[in-house]
C-alpha cells in the first residue's frame, strides 16, 4: 500500500502515515480504477507468479514439503545428507530455543 501511493502520488512515507485512513483507501481506489502505465505494461507483458505454499500445519507436512522442495533441486541433493553449514546450524538452535521459551511462557499463561 505504501509503496503504491509513494510511486503514484510521490507522498512520504510521513505524509502517508498522517493522512487519513479514509484518504488513502480513496486514492488506492481511484489508482485500481486508472492504474499507472507501469502497472498496466506488467499486466499485459509480465507472467503472472505462482502462489506461494500455504504454511505447514504439523511436522508431518514440513517434512513432506521440504521433501519435495529437495526434489526439486535436482538429483544431487537426493538421498544425500549434506553437513549443514555452522552459521546455519546456529541460527537453526537459536529459533529452537525461541520456540521452546514460546511453548514454556504460553504454558504458563494458560
Amino acid at each position: 500500500m505504501y509503496g503504491r501511493l509513494v510511486r503514484a502520488a510521490g507522498w512520504t512515507l510521513e505524509y502517508i502515515d498522517q493522512m487519513s485512513v479514509a484518504r488513502a483507501f480513496e486514492m488506492l481506489d481511484y489508482l485500481n480504477e486508472y492504474p499507472l502505465p507501469d502497472e498496466i505494461l506488467a499486466a499485459v507483458h509480465l507472467k503472472k507468479r505462482e502462489k506461494s505454499q500455504a504454511a505447514p500445519r504439523s511436522p508431518k507436512d514440513a517434512l513432506a514439503q521440504m521433501q519435495s522442495m529437495a526434489g526439486e533441486l535436482g538429483p544431487g541433493l537426493k538421498g544425500q545428507a549434506v553437513k549443514m553449514p555452522p552459521h546455519l546450524k546456529a541460527m537453526l538452535d537459536q529459533a529452537l530455543a525461541m520456540q521452546a521459551k514460546l511453548n514454556r511462557s504460553l504454558t504458563t499463561v494458560q
